[in-house]
């Protein structure tokens, strides 16, 4: 405090304003940060008094302020601090626990590492080249072990404006050193899924550690985790992650699993869409969206799907009539692009192409990957056999069927090549409408590989809840391709009229199996409880089955109760004529909107 001892006009002022800043009428001080400065008060003189000045140093201290070493800032609020670039040139305390150690040996007497607030690999920051205790060089890696609780004094950095750090200049200034237990984590290879396929989160992972344990889908459109289920909803690949946190006893651990997800496509039901593969006689009417398959001239191999490394081995196929039957075996091929520029899609995203100018190969590729090697020109002669040239700069670009010693196979050739024979185009025959047949059962499960309107006498469910006692049925009025369904209808058969753009329903519990879907799953059957559901213990359902996944409990039977549109089917056709009941059976004077019953049957009022 200065005092004066006449009224004389006094100014102020601070050797530093980084630490201190002074009102120069009033000498107000405000003070900024940790630091010394000197606070000057000046006269400078008039008729009465000579001039006159004084001085004091002033000390701020911050010793409580967030980053120091009474206040150590955690490794979140540190990366907060380093991102939004509040950080000054000096040095900053930061707790954590050492999550990873990115050095193999010392360098310079430093190494570098990472710590994170609760010892997990995520949320992590570097600590750049750090020195040991007391700033003194590491001797070894050794020296510090993950799951180490430490203070790490340093300055702070945004390296490339993208990666937090305590840069080169750090040192550890406390530590709780611990030697912990490996976590011992040994997680499943990376592995395929298909779509609608489950895997327990268990399943997926061993350790000895005993910290906790998190699993994460980096895309979760692909592979998403509910209630301790891995579930594959969509194709692609993504990442799995598992991270075991440190503990008492042992060190953090994190690995990853690549996982890819296929779809496979329904099997189609007896009668199906289109009555098999015709031979394509004339290139010009090949069209986009068409569905083909590559036949040998003589009718008893197509292109089958599973591609070894540079070709695709033959699949047995029948041909009667001019048809072409198939199985899951055979590639269906959807056509892509226009005349001269087709592409051959076999599925998620991948494309046939010719890869090679001196090797016989036709490879599986993307499309954009591919490039002109993947798009073709198509040829038809009078004896329907197709020259497909694949019109990039690789030679050996021409398809043919090579009978290779009884291991046949379908691969590009150079255009002057003899070997084997040129192949032939069938396409998926289009048609109006397929016929199912219902058993004395009277009840069916349906894929069908097309939209489809159903029949009078035929009406279609889906399961919207399931309880592990009952299941919900609910009606839909049509039926929606490879999508898996419920059928009820007298025993006969029925005609079902293809459509098109009818609405996948909102909701659907039933799925479609693969290969691997087997014991514990639910399948519709009747038995000793009558139509229901019932537990699956027969092993491998194959694919294209309609099942209900397994519940919690696992009941032997599972029955069915009916949604609110299922219910005027219990409603008899019995009631006064021209009366008008809602689905609870009661009769209505004015329907507003909604389902209704004249005459025992349903409308809507709108």
């Amino acid at each position: 405090v200065l005092t004066k001892s006449a009224d004389v006009t006094v100014t102020y002022s601070s050797s530093n304003t980084d630490v201190a800043n002074v009102n120069a009428s009033t000498g107000a001080v405000t003070l900024v940060k940790k630091g010394t400065t000197i606070i000057t008060a000046s006269f400078a003189g008039d008729a009465t008094y000579e001039s006159a000045s004084t001085s004091y140093t002033l000390n701020v201290d911050d010793s409580n302020a967030k980053g120091s070493k009474a206040n150590p800032f955690t490794v979140a609020e540190a990366i907060d601090f380093i991102e939004a670039k509040e950080y000054e040139d000096i040095n900053y305390y930061v707790s954590g626990i050492i999550s990873t150690i990115s050095s193999s040996s010392v360098s310079s007497g430093t190494l570098t590492y990472y710590i994170s607030d609760d010892g997990s690999t995520t949320n992590q920051l570097q600590v750049y080249k750090g020195k040991n205790l007391n700033n003194e060089d590491f001797a070894s890696v050794g020296d510090i072990t993950v799951g180490d609780v430490v203070v790490v004094v340093g300055p702070l950095s945004y390296y490339n404006n993208k990666t937090p750090e305590i840069n080169t200049g750090n040192y550890i200034y406390s530590t709780n050193h611990k030697n912990l237990a490996d976590a011992e984590l040994i997680v499943e290879d990376d592995f395929e899924m298909e779509v609608t396929e489950t895997k327990l989160v268990e399943d997926l992972y061993a350790t000895a550690s005993d910290g906790q344990v998190t699993v994460t889908s980096a895309n979760e459109e692909i592979v998403k985790i509910e209630e301790g289920v891995l579930k594959a909803v969509g194709k692609g690949s993504t990442t799995i992650t598992v991270s075991v946190a440190a503990s008492e006893n042992y060190a953090a651990a994190s690995e990853n699993i690549k996982v890819t997800v296929t779809v496979k496509p329904a099997v189609l039901p007896e009668g199906a869409v289109g009555g098999g593969f015709a031979l394509v006689t004339d290139a010009s009417t090949l069209a986009e969206g068409d569905k083909l398959i590559l036949v040998n001239a003589d009718g008893d191999y197509a292109a089958g799907t599973d591609a070894d490394k540079n070709n695709r081995p033959g699949a047995g196929v029948t041909l009667e009539e001019g048809i072409i039957t198939i199985d899951e075996n055979v590639q269906v091929i959807t056509l892509e692009g226009e005349a001269d520029a087709w592409y051959f899609n076999v599925g998620e995203d991948a494309y046939l192409y010719a890869s090679s100018n001196s090797s016989n190969q036709m490879k599986t590729n993307t499309k954009k990957t591919a490039g002109d090697n993947g798009k073709a020109a198509i040829e038809i002669a009078n004896d329907g056999t197709a020259t497909i040239t694949f019109q990039g700069a690789n030679s050996r670009n021409t398809v043919r069927f090579n009978p290779n010693n009884g291991s046949p196979l379908f691969s590009c050739y150079a255009s002057t090549a003899t070997t084997g024979t040129l192949p032939k185009l069938y396409r998926l025959n289009a048609a109006s409408s397929f016929d199912i047949t219902m058993t004395d059962a009277e009840w069916r499960t349906l894929v069908s590989a097309a939209d489809a309107t159903l029949p009078e006498g035929l009406t279609a469910y889906v399961v919207t809840t399931n309880n592990g006692t009952t299941a919900t049925l609910t009606e839909v009025a049509a039926i929606k391709a490879n999508t898996p369904y419920i059928l009820k209808g007298a025993a006969g058969d029925y005609t079902l009229t293809v459509a098109d753009g009818v609405e996948a329903p909102a909701s659907n519990l039933l799925q479609i199996s693969t290969e691997s879907t087997g014991n514990g799953v639910y399948v519709l059957a009747k038995g000793t409880d009558g139509v229901g559901f019932y537990k699956w213990n027969g092993g491998s359902l194959g694919a294209g089955r309609v099942y209900l996944p397994a519940t919690a409990g696992a009941r032997d039977f599972i029955g069915f109760s009916f949604g609110e549109a299922t219910g005027i089917n219990a409603v008899e056709s019995a009631k006064e004529n021209g009366a008008v009941y809602n689905l609870a059976g009661q009769r209505v004077a004015q329907p507003t909107r909604g389902l209704y019953i004249v005459n025992g049957k349903k409308f809507v009022v709108k």
